[in-house]
């Protein structure tokens, strides 16, 4: 349970209590996001941001020369996702020795050594295909009708209705449940994303996200202000 007011909490008290960033990770995922942010500020006002973040570029840095004052970067802080946003606390207390990634298919940020937690959810139109099946169209995956008496026998054409579609996602809710990918997948062998049609999940060359939105169309680095963010997304070598 998140407490009612910050704790107002230092880094060195965080490292003691959290010695590794993984450990801090794990501790802040389920805190309420505002929560987060309040104690981040009070981290950065009032103790004052590292030197080691100030000395060269990199996303701390970034926050406080981008955003200046403390209602600009709440508010950013208040604008992007939830991983971006624990991304940088735990830069914050461990910088260097915390080892982030950016996912290029659900766009979030996350630990190396600790990437089970892509989900990227369907959001491709319905369709039906040969032997009555049902085809979402953002990863190939199929359902049979047999098992939606209603849905038999509708014309190729049909126009499912969003309960139709409700239903079928709640057989299959993901195109892709698995591990992150700080890279796009290019071939088959390093794919290993096959479900039991031999139909892509993800596929190659290719970005399902939010919407199938590549990184540059999702604006990840300016979201990000390069937390988890690297050369593979930026063009620029790793900070």
């Amino acid at each position: 349970m998140t407490p009612k007011t910050p704790i107002h909490v230092s880094i060195s008290w965080v490292r003691t209590r959290y010695p590794r960033p993984s450990q801090l990770w794990s501790f802040l995922e389920p805190i309420d996001k505002d929560f987060i942010i309040d104690n981040f500020l009070h981290i950065i006002l009032f103790e004052g941001v590292p030197d080691e973040h100030l000395r060269h570029p990199g996303p701390l840095r970034n926050i406080v020369t981008t955003h200046k004052v403390p209602s600009k970067i709440r508010s950013y802080l208040q604008s992007i996702d939830k991983s971006h946003l624990i991304g940088h606390c735990v830069n914050l207390v461990f910088a260097s020795a915390a080892k982030m990634n950016h996912c290029v298919y659900c766009h979030k940020t996350y630990m190396i050594n600790w990437e089970e937690s892509c989900r990227i959810r369907h959001w491709g139109e319905l369709k039906v295909v040969h032997n009555h099946e049902l085809e979402l169209s953002c990863c190939g995956q199929r359902l049979s009708t047999k098992d939606y008496p209603s849905l038999a026998n509708k014309p190729k054409h049909y126009n499912y209705s969003k309960s139709d579609y409700e239903s079928f996602i709640r057989q299959k809710p993901f195109c892709y449940s698995g591990i992150h990918h700080s890279t796009p997948i290019i071939t088959l062998a390093e794919a290993d994303l096959i479900d039991d049609s031999h139909r892509w999940r993800i596929k190659p060359c290719y970005m399902p996200g939010i919407g199938g939105l590549c990184c540059e169309k999702m604006e990840c680095e300016k979201a990000t202000l390069g937390i988890g963010m690297s050369k593979k997304h930026t063009g620029n070598e790793d900070e």
